[in-house]
């Protein structure tokens, strides 16, 4: 019995060319170079500038990690970069039981051929070969095919299972197992990129990263956007006025300075307003006692609830207090 392995490609160079070459299916990444992530985008002063100092550095082969809270649009931004750069965009989430095979590929299984050969009737002639296959994974494609990964919450993986990139993002060499059947290790394509995302007050299913990796990036941190630029996404992407957009972002703004909150409003609570408030034709005022509702119903479930039925009691009281505040009931006109 014969048993080989069948390698990554008939000739792994072939991988290293335009990533429309690569057509296996991946496992634990989604290629999504077909989608635009253009149309939705909104791309402000403040963005641009962002987005521009990024291309730099991701020209320059050096990637990128942009760090914030969840709901700062950091992800959005991150596929937004992908697409610029061109070529085949790659997305991958982190996750508690990734390992390195599910970065840079495993054995899917195996294939047996068994040949009996009688030709002359008084021989009689045995062959059996089996072969391992190898399938090429999110980390294989975009780094041999030149494309761009965007690893979101990348801090969700084991350490561990992210040292296949370290190797691919200094030395700009994939270290392959041997089942990939064409050696111990392939050369980086010159155009394949990386742009990591994490969320920064996160704790649950979060885990440290190594040093080593967070050393070969360059980090922005995007807690801090400013109220027009959440005030042009909401009205993007809810097709609300923008004189209304900006209530709503400085309502929640507003509430999330408080401190009150265990898990702190985000410009996605705007958002949710927005759509409602977009769909039902609800006014976004104080006297809309559907629009308080709507308000109460995000913001109220991410208060502190420690101190039990009283503090949110309070908080419900205070979140009132805010909407009658940034979201004033119109001024009527005096009778002649």
């Amino acid at each position: 019995m014969v048993v080989h392995k069948e390698p990554l490609s008939d000739d792994i160079g072939t991988l290293a060319g335009p990533a429309g070459a690569i057509t296996d299916e991946l496992a634990s990444g989604i290629d999504v170079s077909g989608r635009s992530f253009c149309e939705d985008f909104v791309l402000t002063h403040e963005l641009d500038g962002l987005a521009e100092r990024s291309l730099r550095y991701l020209d320059a082969r050096i990637p990128i990690h942009f760090r914030g809270r969840a709901g700062c649009g950091k992800t959005a931004l991150a596929l937004y970069l992908a697409h610029e750069l061109g070529g085949g965009v790659y997305f991958l989430s982190g996750d508690a039981m990734r390992t390195t095979e599910s970065l840079v590929g495993q054995e899917t299984g195996m294939k047996t051929r068994h040949v009996v050969d009688r030709y002359v009737h008084s021989v009689r002639k045995v062959e059996q070969e089996t072969s391992i296959h190898w399938q090429a994974d999110v980390l294989t494609q975009a780094a041999l095919g030149g494309g761009t990964l965007v690893y979101d919450e990348f801090t969700r993986s084991p350490a561990e299972a992210n040292n296949a990139l370290l190797s691919v993002l200094e030395e700009g060499i994939l270290m392959l197992p041997a089942a990939a059947g064409k050696g111990s290790f392939a050369p980086v394509h010159e155009d394949f990129r990386v742009i990591f995302t994490s969320n920064s007050a996160e704790y649950a299913g979060v885990q440290a990263p190594q040093d080593a990796l967070i050393d070969r990036m360059i980090t922005f941190d995007l807690d801090d956007l400013s109220a027009q630029t959440e005030t042009a996404i909401v009205s993007h992407r809810s097709g609300i006025a923008s004189v209304l957009a900006q209530r709503l972002v400085a309502l929640v703004r507003a509430a999330r300075e408080t401190g009150a909150f265990h898990q702190v409003p985000t410009m996605r609570a705007s958002l949710m307003m927005a759509q409602v408030v977009q769909r039902g034709g609800l006014s976004v005022s104080a006297e809309d006692p559907t629009f308080c509702e709507l308000v109460l119903d995000i913001l109220a479930s991410k208060g502190r609830r420690a101190d039990g039925a009283t503090c949110i009691k309070s908080l419900r009281a205070d979140l009132s207090d805010l909407i009658a505040h940034h979201c004033p009931a119109p001024k009527r006109r005096a009778r002649a």
